[in-house]
């Protein structure tokens, strides 16, 4: 199991006051000893320990990939698969998580309804297994500093009016793709959720409404609005339906 991510993040946290620190030792000691009660056969314990953390606010990509591993061990293929997608936005390039999803993915029921998003979206989503939003971020940031540097030398050294162009040209291109990325990645993860439980989409928001389609756990939807008790989201091919909102959580 892994642990050298998640002590380096608690360590490197906002909070610095004493009863922080208290509380991030106290995360540590659950995050430790979930792994030994993972390793020695205790998967609802260990998952317990993992929850606890999360519900205090923490996250880490390591974190979310053993609560993942310990649902999977509990066949809770749906929380299992809502973990990994967690862990995945955090360290999407991670071989042993990547492996574990698709191994979830294999477990799921029911038929996966085709996509009928558009090439762009797919294309973001797809780009979603390779980087993470805050490392696309961070280029648009650094593509933006080299940008100015460019212009400084432009107007206090001596290039050649071409050389110059060329490379302000190029970087520019760059960094409005790399904007343009960053805000359609915050438009397309906005609002995702993974489906916990089997459950019946309504053509209502009402428990004795007529039922429109059915939704195996594992599977991933987006919230449009919530209604109460209710949510009304869409499946991957554009259907909406009414579902409570006990039977998803939110990526």
């Amino acid at each position: 199991m892994k642990q050298i991510l998640l002590i380096l993040v608690i360590l490197f946290c906002h909070n610095y006051s004493l009863e922080a620190a208290m509380s991030n030792e106290k995360a540590l000691s659950l995050f430790v000893e979930g792994n030994l009660a993972y390793r020695e056969g205790r998967y609802e314990e260990a998952v317990a320990k993992y929850e606890e953390i999360v519900s205090s606010g923490k996250e880490s990509g390591n974190l979310y990939y053993n609560l993942g591993n310990g649902y999977l061990k509990l066949n809770q293929v749906g929380k299992a698969i809502l973990n990994y997608e967690r862990a995945k936005d955090l360290m999407p390039r991670d071989s042993d998580l990547n492996a574990n999803y698709k191994l979830a993915l294999m477990e799921r029921q029911g038929v996966s309804v085709s996509s009928r998003r558009p090439l762009w979206q797919r294309f973001i989503e797809a780009l979603g297994d390779f980087c993470t939003i805050n490392e696309i971020f961070g280029l648009a940031l650094l593509l933006g500093g080299l940008l100015a540097l460019c212009h400084l030398c432009s107007l206090y050294g001596e290039w050649p009016r071409k050389i110059y162009m060329t490379l302000y040209t190029i970087m520019g291109g760059i960094f409005v793709l790399l904007a343009l990325i960053f805000i359609l990645s915050l438009v397309v993860n906005n609002n995702q959720a993974v489906i916990i439980a089997d459950a019946e989409a309504k053509f209502e928001p009402r428990e004795e409404a007529t039922t429109y389609f059915d939704l195996k756990q594992g599977h991933k939807v987006r919230i449009i609005k919530p209604i109460s008790e209710w949510y009304k989201i869409e499946r991957p091919d554009g259907k909406k339906g009414w579902l409570l909102k006990d039977k998803l959580e939110e990526i």
